[in-house]
């Protein structure tokens, strides 16, 4: 239950003819720093920050894995 079809703009249709970054690629590796920089920004920190690429239940399993001692 959807509220489309919605109409897309040009410039987003542009947007997605672009090849897909490899996730080894300097391309990759650039876009990737730049964001957990942003990150660090927006949640005004220095320290660690990582852009996880899962869904938001994966991310918190994430967290509450890292925030518990092992055995």
């Amino acid at each position: 239950m959807l509220p489309g079809p919605t109409n897309v703009p040009e410039r987003i249709m542009r947007a997605m003819y672009v090849p897909m970054i490899n996730h080894r690629s300097d391309d990759f590796v650039e876009l990737y720093v730049d964001c957990v920089e942003k990150t660090k920004k927006v949640f005004m920190t220095e320290g660690e920050a990582v852009c996880l690429s899962a869904s938001g239940t994966g991310a918190v399993e994430a967290s509450v894995v890292n925030l518990i001692k092992k055995g």
